[in-house]
């Protein structure tokens, strides 16, 4: 599975980003599977939280033994909700403290099913 160029400079761009800023972590709202050998490579030497769309994502995604997967179960919520409660869910888990500067990618524009790219939105957030 190759990631599209795009999501590839969303993934560069955070990672940038974390370095610079500096930020905690990375936070991805994941809406389908990833290459997530190359995620992470992208983000070498960043903090990864993956919250997932959906309960099956969210169980796929624990098999994967490098990603810190945060359990929320949003149900049929929009984007900013379900940001909202992986952040929440990661302070609750000490994953994030309260303070943090976090790095968000997600999909910003609903694309429908077919919808190619994965992640088109970058956000910065500082959890005050």
């Amino acid at each position: 599975m190759v990631l599209a160029p795009q999501t590839v400079a969303l993934l560069r761009a955070a990672r940038q980003l974390v370095q610079t800023l500096p930020a905690d972590a990375v936070l991805l709202l994941a809406e389908s599977d990833l290459d997530w050998e190359t995620v992470l490579q992208h983000l070498d030497g960043c903090r990864l939280l993956v919250a997932a769309e959906d309960v099956a994502l969210t169980a796929r995604l624990k098999t994967h033994p490098k990603l810190t997967v945060l359990d929320i179960n949003p149900g049929p919520t929009p984007t900013q909700e379900r940001m909202s409660l992986a952040l929440l869910e990661a302070v609750r888990c000490d994953q994030l403290r309260q303070g943090a500067d976090v790095i968000a990618l997600y999909n910003g524009i609903d694309t429908g099913e077919d919808g190619v790219e994965p992640l088109d939105t970058l956000s910065v957030i500082h959890l005050g």
